[in-house]
């Protein structure tokens, strides 16, 4: 379990943590800018290299997320690439058609690994099912580069 980080902006408050090995988990509070990027990549990547040899499984609590710029979403999703061969799915609870958009669109070019939702109860129930489930492991051959 990480305790994780808080970080906010001028228009923005989020956090992330890790629950369990290899859960990594975000809570995103206002207009998702550029500047909010690091924080979230930095989380995890902090998961992926606490969680090594397992695939990784990402909650993000985005029901908050009023807008966004198309500067962020594309920063967000250049930046997940790399880490997306160590992830198994990721649920994104959203709030807004908006959200949903950008989550439809991010999820292309992530390979499908993007589940939206926009049910709070099934995305919690989830979430804590995940939490206690056994990691899977990677796949054999897949190494993450130093």
């Amino acid at each position: 379990m990480l305790e994780g980080q808080r970080g906010s902006g001028s228009k923005w408050q989020a956090r992330w943590w890790s629950p369990a090995p290899a859960v990594f988990c975000t809570e995103f509070d206002g207009y998702f800018d550029v500047d909010a990027v690091p924080l979230l990549v930095d989380g995890f990547e902090a998961v992926l290299a606490a969680s090594p040899g397992l695939f990784i499984r990402s909650f993000h609590d985005w029901q908050k997320v009023s807008a966004y710029s198309s500067q962020a979403r594309t920063q967000y999703t250049e930046d997940s690439k790399p880490i997306m061969p160590f992830v198994e799915l990721i649920d994104v609870l959203f709030g807004s058609r908006l959200v949903a958009m950008a989550v439809s669109v991010s999820n292309i070019v992530l390979n499908g690994k993007l589940h939206p939702l926009s049910d709070r109860a099934t995305f919690e129930e989830r979430r804590a099912s995940e939490i206690i489930a056994p990691r899977r492991p990677l796949t054999p051959g897949i190494v993450r580069a130093t």
